[in-house]
């Protein structure tokens, strides 16, 4: 993996077995590590000043502070780091719900539990590719994601956004018929209702990735875009 050789790569995971492999693993492909047991040390490093990683991953559950809470201070320009600085979180399948909320502050991939060798380099070479301008402040503000240490809980969908119905001025595709450069009309939720990309937004390469990363562990809803300007329409 010459592409990642002495790439410095700070990561936070609370589980020691896991803390101990990822870091192994990481060195023994030539990259430096350095790992934390939990999202406040981790924050505390990425603050200071001294220490610039070239990407950052984390685990969604940790005490303290979870990956969420630290991403968001990342976007937020909370730290001393770039804030479109690649992120990548670990994930479980019972992380399903909180995704939503890592999508939308611009993770930049998901990685699955247990972790693969293969598939933690894949991603962590894409994350180095993708250092997009980030958001307004405004917009990663707004995502809720709890307190610090306790993810928050997202409430059961409104039930009227859990039926889709297709309509003369709608088509819908599932995520492999996506193309860089379609726009949402539509939010794209998961199949329980929450809204993971809004509506307005213009699918590019990098989204559809993450989006790909996410249906591993995730069921999504088929994406509405315009009839009209993509096919199918008169």
């Amino acid at each position: 993996m010459l592409k990642l050789a002495k790439t410095k790569v700070l990561f936070a995971e609370d589980e020691p077995f896991m803390r101990n492999v990822l870091e192994a693993t990481l060195a023994n492909q030539g990259l430096f590590p350095r790992g934390f047991s939990d999202g406040e040390e981790a924050l505390e490093v990425l603050s200071g000043g001294s220490y610039f990683p070239d990407l950052v991953l984390l685990d969604f559950v940790m005490p303290r502070a979870h990956g969420l809470h630290v991403l968001k201070q990342i976007r937020m320009g909370r730290t001393a780091q770039p804030r479109n600085l690649p992120v990548g979180l670990l994930t479980g399948i019972s992380d399903k719900r909180t995704v939503a909320l890592s999508i939308r502050l611009d993770c930049n991939a998901f990685i699955v539990k247990p972790i693969q060798k293969t598939m933690l380099l894949e991603r962590m070479e894409r994350m180095l590719s993708q250092r997009q301008e980030p958001k307004a402040h405004a917009l990663y503000d707004m995502v809720d994601v709890g307190d610090p240490d306790g993810i928050v809980e997202l409430g059961e969908p409104d039930e009227e956004l859990l039926p889709y119905s297709i309509d003369d001025h709608k088509m819908r595709l599932s995520l492999s018929e996506l193309k860089p450069g379609m726009q949402l009309i539509e939010d794209l939720c998961l199949t329980s209702g929450d809204v993971v990309v809004p509506k307005g937004v213009a699918i590019n390469e990098d989204l559809l990735q993450v989006l790909s990363d996410l249906e591993k562990i995730a069921e999504l809803r088929p994406v509405a875009i315009e009839r009209r300007k993509y096919g199918g329409g008169d």
